[in-house]
C-alpha cells in the first residue's frame, strides 16, 4: 500500500471536480497559457509537503521538497517509511532505506507521468497532453487537467495556486483512489544547490538500474 501514496510524487505518479470548495468557473480564453505563466515564474523552490489518501488517514507522509528548473526535484520524507526521490533531470533515483534498495530510472519528459514533473518542467507542452479548465474562488486558482491520452497514469488532477504560487495537488489515480498533497513554500527563486539533485548510492545496498 505504500506505493499508492507515493503516486503523486513518484514514478507514475476526477470523474468529479477535484476542488471540493464552492467554485466559480471562469471563462478564461487561455487557461493553459495562464498555468504556463505561473509555472514559468518559479525556477527554484524549497517547500514542506504533506500528502495523504483522502479515504485513509493512516496512509500519509510529510517531508521536504525542492525543485530547480528544468526537471530537477527532490522529495525527502520525514522518516524512512517512504522512499527518497531525487531527479537531476536525466536520471531518477528512488531510495528505500528499509529495503536497502535503490531503483534508478531515466527521467521522463512525459507530462502525464508525474504531477510533480509539471512543477519542475515549465517548458513542457501542456496543451498536447491535457484538456485544461480553470476555476477560481476567493482563495485559489484551480487548474483541472484531464489527460488526452487513454493510457495516462492517472484519471485527472488539479493544481492549486494562491497568489500565483503552488499550494496543492489533487490526483484521482487509475485505481479510483483520491490523493492530495499540500505544499507550504519556505522560499522560492532563491538559489537551491545543485548538489541536492545528485544522489550517491550508499554502499551495500541493492541497485536496480532500468536506464538504457
Amino acid at each position: 500500500m505504500r506505493r499508492q501514496i507515493s503516486l503523486i510524487v513518484g514514478l507514475v505518479i476526477l470523474g468529479l471536480s477535484p476542488f471540493n470548495g464552492a467554485t466559480e468557473e471562469v471563462l478564461d480564453s487561455d487557461p493553459a497559457g495562464l498555468l504556463k505563466r505561473h509555472l514559468g515564474l518559479i525556477h527554484d523552490l524549497e517547500a514542506l509537503y504533506s500528502q495523504r489518501a483522502a479515504d485513509n488517514a493512516v496512509m500519509s507522509q510529510t517531508g521536504k521538497f525542492w525543485l530547480k528548473q528544468p526537471g530537477r526535484f527532490r522529495l525527502e520524507p520525514a522518516d524512512d517509511l517512504n522512499p527518497l526521490l531525487v531527479s537531476d533531470g536525466r536520471s531518477l533515483w528512488e531510495f528505500d532505506a528499509l529495503l536497502e534498495q535503490v531503483i534508478i530510472h531515466s527521467a521522463s519528459s512525459d507530462p502525464t507521468v508525474s504531477p510533480v514533473l509539471l512543477l519542475a518542467r515549465s517548458d513542457i507542452d501542456l496543451e498536447t497532453a491535457y484538456n485544461i479548465d480553470l476555476y477560481r474562488d476567493e482563495l485559489e486558482e484551480v487548474f483541472v487537467l484531464s489527460p488526452v491520452r487513454q493510457d495516462a497514469f492517472f484519471r485527472n488532477l488539479s493544481l492549486h495556486f494562491k497568489d500565483g504560487l503552488p499550494v496543492g495537488i489533487r490526483v484521482l489515480a487509475l485505481s479510483g483512489q483520491y490523493l492530495e498533497m499540500e505544499i507550504r513554500i519556505l522560499e522560492y527563486n532563491g538559489e537551491v544547490p545543485l548538489s541536492l539533485f545528485h544522489f550517491e548510492v550508499p554502499a551495500d545496498v541493492d541497485v536496480i538500474d532500468y536506464r538504457p
